[in-house]
């Protein structure tokens, strides 16, 4: 027999669901239906127990209880219920999709709809060229050569005034100007020699003549020979100074000399970078509290001509009438060695006439001494 747990009632085979609650029914076995006590009610099956006429359950073991036919209720014979129409499944065919290859993306494409007439596709959106990377790195390269580039120029020029032409060793406007300068004076020098060469012959020419005139007029005047006289005694010469002995001196003085003048000419070109001490007789240009190159105007010290020492000894001076140079004096280990004069000749150490010129190169190096001590004094 079919029974509902939840009805607690037996239902026909031909069913599968309660036709009272619709849950689905469970085979079991149909108990023995109880006959009716003595006392109108029934007896449970199980244990015997007297139940009333009402009750489905046995109260002491749970058995359920039949009632009798007499006081069963009939039960309604069930209405079939008709049978669902089956729901009709959509069965369009679907479009074919093209097999895409096993390296591709797989996944249908949805359709899409034909333009109406009259109307055209908007163009594609244009896509970004992808740079090229070498040559991005090769521009920022380029573009870092002449920053730092031009930085240096920039500083070297404005700050300590070196030219590019001079960066590149080709000299600067200011070593043209010197030369055509020197040029200039040589050829300046070079005439004024020749006239003094005309001026002296033209003098040794009148001496000559009055010295002949001279001797004629004594010739005619000349008394008669008057009578004999005691001989008047020479007088003693004196005696003749022995000639200077110079100490023999190992020394190239035409490479000595090159090499004093491309540090005057180093010293010179940075006298931007140094720091200047103006008085109003001297001047220093020092270089970490050293002085390198020293002046001094004329009258100081009783001199005639202002002084420029330049070295941080005692290498090179340079003395000037204040419009032109008038001497050049170079010094090595100490003591001078070579003098070159205003109009272009070159007195070696130990020369003929030497005497004169180690007398005022040791009077230079007097007076560097004495202008160090006094920039000393100055600044201490």
């Amino acid at each position: 027999m079919k029974y509902c747990e939840k009805c607690q009632a037996f239902r026909e085979d031909k069913f599968a669901f309660c036709n009272k609650c619709g849950t689905p029914l469970v085979e079991r076995e149909e108990p023995v239906k109880m006959q009716p006590a003595d006392e109108g009610g029934i007896v449970c099956s199980n244990c015997g127990t007297v139940l009333a006429a009402d009750m489905r359950f046995c109260n002491r073991c749970g058995t359920p209880v039949s009632q009798p036919e007499s006081i069963q209720e009939a039960e309604p014979e069930p209405v079939p219920q008709p049978e669902p129409e089956p729901v009709p499944q959509y069965t369009a065919p679907l479009p074919e999709i093209p097999e895409a290859p096993a390296s591709q993306y797989t996944s249908p494409l949805p359709e899409i709809p034909p333009m109406p007439a009259g109307q055209t596709a908007p163009a594609p959106a244009p896509q970004g060229k992808k740079p090229n990377l070498a040559l991005v790195i090769i521009l920022a390269v380029i573009g870092a050569i002449v920053l730092f580039g031009g930085s240096f120029l920039l500083t070297e020029y404005f700050v300590y005034h070196v030219t590019p032409m001079e960066l590149l060793g080709f000299g600067s406007s200011e070593d043209e100007e010197d030369e055509e300068s020197d040029d200039a004076e040589s050829a300046k020098d070079k005439k004024k020699k020749d006239k003094n060469k005309e001026k002296d012959e033209e003098e040794d020419a009148d001496e000559q003549a009055a010295e002949a005139d001279e001797a004629a007029t004594i010739v005619e005047a000349e008394p008669a020979p008057a009578a004999t006289e005691a001989p008047t005694p020479e007088p003693t010469p004196e005696p003749t100074p022995m000639p200077y002995v110079w100490e023999d001196w190992d020394l190239n003085f035409n490479s000595e000399q090159s090499s004093v003048d491309d540090w005057v000419k180093s010293c010179r070109k940075n006298k931007g970078h140094y720091k200047k001490h103006d008085y109003s007789d001297t001047y220093y240009y020092t270089q970490d509290g050293n002085p390198v190159i020293i002046g001094a105007k004329k009258d100081v010290n009783g001199w005639k001509y202002n002084r420029e020492y330049v070295g941080a000894g005692i290498y090179y001076v340079e003395m000037d009438d204040g419009y032109q140079t008038t001497q050049k004096f170079y010094f090595a280990e100490g003591k001078l060695f070579r003098v070159i004069d205003e109009d272009g000749s070159v007195h070696d150490y130990a020369s003929p006439g030497w005497e004169d010129y180690n007398e005022i190169g040791e009077r230079l190096i007097e007076e560097r001494e004495a202008l160090m001590d006094d920039y000393k004094w100055r600044n201490n």
